[in-house]
């Protein structure tokens, strides 16, 4: 009948606004299961206007599950009492376990199959199931946050979380946040779980010092006097050239410091203050110790034959870094090899194209480019 048509389309196209559309609807609508399908897949809440008939139907309600988690809200008790159907429908979404009867959500089994399907569900489980070792740890396992859910949530469960985020530790309790094993252990998985231990913990020197040495990034997340300590730091960079990003400004103009952290990585010229970036004596005691930091010295010193011989007899293939006047100069590798090799164009090609190769450089640290083009440390 016309009038009907015009009712449900009517009713189809409001319900997206307000639920209360469906107060309009007649009884025969709401008993019709594709009519109210229909409404809810635009407005979940127009499920609680279906006929009592339909919320008793098993199909109808798993359907209604499928489109929306909090269609459940409306289910009658009997269906948030069974077992079966409450398992059926948390494994489709775990959040429907908060409408399940008091003592489904006390039911181990009924917890492990939310929590598995969506971890953040364990808020929903009672308080003894929330302790549980396999619950908690199924629901770390789908979401490192559920940990916030959990009751005094065992060590293991805590290291399970941290390995799919480390921020997820500060939901540990003050007791395995100040354990010294633990946190080097949380540590092993990522050193970023060093910013969510104790306030005594991070400002350990003998605790960061082998925190670093497992994650040199860690440092980061130490006492801040410790940030800018020399040896910590040089410990952080020897683990990661990352951590060359570490370096606090009044270091980066430490002559010895600097030194220091190229003989660890060629990288670390880059990160060294401008001025000491443009004193040659510095330059020329970086290249001596790793050859292709020859790449980060400024434009003029890398046009200086004595600088790029210096840095090509470290690392031959340092060459490719010197200036554009030097390139055609096939005399710097006879000088470079110490007179050992001919001076020819062919072995200077070969010489150039080796350090130009993608992975090569000899800086003894993998490197990606940065917006501006530079180098950066991997």
């Amino acid at each position: 009948m016309p009038g009907a048509v015009d009712e449900r389309s009517a009713i189809l196209r409001e319900v997206r606004s307000s639920e209360k559309v469906m107060a309009r609807a007649s009884k025969e609508l709401l008993a019709d299961r594709s009519f109210i399908m229909e409404a809810v897949q635009r407005n979940p809440r127009a499920f609680d206007y279906a006929s009592k008939e339909l919320l008793q139907d098993r199909e109808v309600l798993l359907q209604a599950a499928r489109l929306s988690p909090f269609t459940m809200r409306y289910a009658p008790p009997e269906a948030l009492e069974d077992k079966d159907f409450m398992i059926e429908v948390v494994q489709m979404d775990g959040r429907t376990l908060q409408y399940a009867s008091k003592a489904l959500r006390s039911d181990r089994e009924v917890a492990k199959a939310a929590v598995t399907q969506t971890g953040i569900a364990l808020r929903f489980a009672q308080p003894h199931l929330r302790k549980d070792r396999d619950v908690t740890l199924a629901a770390v396992r789908q979401d490192p946050l559920a940990l916030e859910y959990a009751v005094n949530a065992s060590k293991e469960a805590i290291l399970e979380a941290i390995r799919g985020n480390p921020f997820s530790m500060r939901f540990g309790s003050e007791e395995v946040r100040g354990d010294r094993d633990f946190v080097l252990k949380a540590v092993a998985h990522s050193g970023s779980a060093l910013g969510q231990a104790l306030d005594s913990l991070r400002s350990d020197r003998s605790l960061v010092l082998e925190a670093v040495r497992l994650d040199g990034l860690a440092l980061q997340f130490a006492e801040e006097s410790l940030q800018s300590d020399r040896d910590l730091l040089v410990e952080a960079i020897r683990q990661t050239g990352a951590a060359l990003e570490l370096i606090p400004h009044e270091l980066r103009g430490d002559r010895e410091f600097m030194l220091d952290a190229v003989s660890l990585t060629g990288y670390a010229l880059q990160f060294a203050a401008e001025a000491l970036r443009a004193d040659r004596s510095f330059v020329l005691d970086a290249v001596r110790r790793r050859g292709a930091a020859l790449q980060f010295a400024p434009a003029a010193l890398r046009e200086d034959r004595e600088l790029v011989i210096e840095a090509a007899r470290r690392d031959l293939s340092a060459l490719a870094f010197s200036g554009p006047s030097l390139r055609e100069d096939v005399s710097l590798l006879s000088e470079a090899a110490g007179g050992q090799l001919p001076v020819d164009k062919a072995s200077w090609a070969a010489s150039a194209g080796e350090a130009s190769r993608p992975g090569s450089g000899g800086s003894g640290q993998g490197s990606r480019r940065g917006s501006d083009g530079s180098a950066r440390p991997s």
